[in-house]
């Protein structure tokens, strides 16, 4: 199963999750190894699409607020789960963050592995992770 870590998420953390999870069948990469810094959605969402079965991990929802955004997303099929704003907000340490995710991991991978492909789930700090619709 294959990870792909959005640029407002640290790489260390997909990196340091690739090194743990890696052997067990887990390749989990950041944007900033596969593209440059900047690269504008519209351009690696097509092409991890492309090559496919990838799972998206985004802090940053705006896609899902930006019409033409959320279009490309939607065309890509790519199965999302995106971090409430309590992840990514001043303050959270990357330790925090780190065994926070670690701990809701086994849940993620479930969700992706059973759910059909496109799908989009929000992620919080405490409590169940949600399922949302935005088509």
């Amino acid at each position: 199963m294959r990870f792909f870590f959005d640029n407002n998420l640290p790489p260390r953390l997909a990196r340091a999750l690739h090194t743990m999870l890696g052997p067990e069948g887990f390749e989990i990469v950041c944007l900033r190894d596969r593209f440059e810094e900047g690269t504008a959605d519209e351009v690696w969402l097509p092409r991890l699409s492309s090559e496919g079965n990838w799972i998206i991990i985004s802090g940053d929802r705006r896609i899902l607020s930006s019409r033409h955004e959320r279009q490309i997303w939607i065309q890509s099929g790519l199965t999302t789960f995106f971090l409430k704003s309590a992840w990514t907000r001043g303050g959270t340490r990357l330790l925090d963050m780190s065994w926070r995710l670690i701990k809701r991991w086994p849940e993620i991978v479930e969700l992706a592995r059973t759910s059909r492909p496109g799908s989009c789930f929000l992620v919080p700090l405490k409590g169940r992770i949600e399922r949302i619709d935005i088509r």
